[in-house]
Parts: structure tokens; sequence; C-alpha cells
């Protein structure tokens, strides 16, 4: 299967209504996705899979297959937080209509949420902030402290510059930077 056979749209807001369905619909296109860029490996010719960056595209694909083994366990067993899987499914639904800038906005917010410091340096001046509170809502999946997670988290956005890489956007615009 491919992302092209793929014949719905990834619908974040299910999260709350309808959470097996969203987890569903993302493990399978994270599978389609995954297949795709197997199958787009494998047609390299042998001499081209034998130099350093052919090498580095299979163990890549490698790392990100392996990584994202526990989230697609979660996935399954419908174990995900319904705010995690909120953010997945909206990373996912901007790769789907190639709004890559977005998606990874998006990825931006599953991973380090939209805290003032991610890397949880807080307080840096004289005076204690008044607003400090709210630093702590919104936070991050715990990709910071989670080593698996960190991992699984890191896999997404090697889909999002993996999908970008085969199915360029339309817009200009919407092409990811980083």
């Amino acid at each position: 299967m491919t992302t092209r056979d793929i014949d719905y749209e990834i619908d974040p807001s299910l999260s709350s209504t309808e959470p097996k369905k969203l987890s569903r619909m993302i493990r399978r296109y994270i599978r389609a996705v995954l297949d795709e860029w197997e199958v787009e490996l494998s047609k390299r010719s042998p001499e081209e899979q034998q130099t350093v960056s052919g090498r580095q595209a299979a163990s890549l694909y490698n790392e990100s297959s392996d990584h994202l083994v526990p989230l697609l366990k979660q996935l399954k067993k419908n174990t995900v937080e319904e705010d995690v899987m909120y953010k997945i499914g909206d990373v996912l639904q901007y790769v789907q209509k190639r709004e890559y800038r977005t998606a990874n906005e998006a990825y931006l917010r599953l991973s380090i949420g939209n805290s003032a410091w991610p890397i949880g340096v807080d307080m840096v001046g004289i005076h204690q902030r008044t607003e400090r509170h709210k630093i702590e809502s919104n936070k991050a999946v715990s990709a910071l402290n989670d080593e698996v997670t960190r991992k699984w988290v890191h896999a997404l956005k090697r889909i999002i510059t993996w999908m970008q890489s085969i199915y360029p956007p339309d817009n200009a615009a919407m092409i990811a930077t980083s």
C-alpha cells in the first residue's frame, strides 16, 4: 500500500470523538509511508545502494522504521494520549495535504510545544516571572524526557522530510525549510 492508496483525510479532531478511528487512520498512514519509502529504496540500482548516500538513506529508513514501532504498538492498543494523538494527526494531516511548512510547525508543537523554554530553564533574570504558571501549560509530548518517545517523534520529522522529497508541494510556499 502507498500513500496514494489512502482514500481518507486524517482529521485530528477525531481524537476526542472517535479516538480509535483516528488511531487506525494514523497507523495505516504511517505504515503506508514506510512501505512506500521501502519500495523507493529498493528501486535503486545496486551501485547506487552501495554509495555512501545510498547506505545512509537505507540506514535512515531502517532507523525510522524501528523507532516508529513503539508508536504503532501504542496506536494499535489505543493507549496514545488524546492530546498527543491530536498533535500526531495534525502533523500527518498537513503531510497528506503536502503542506510541509505547516506540518513542520505542527511537528514543533508536538516535539517542544509552545513553552517559552523547552529545555527546562524558566527563570533566567533577577525577577521571577509573574506569568510563570502559564509556561507550564501547553507542554510538549514528554519528548525531551523519554528516549523512546523522542525517537518516534524524530522519526515523524523524517517522514515529513522524506515525503517532501518524494511529493513536493504544488505551492513553493509550503516547502519546509528545516
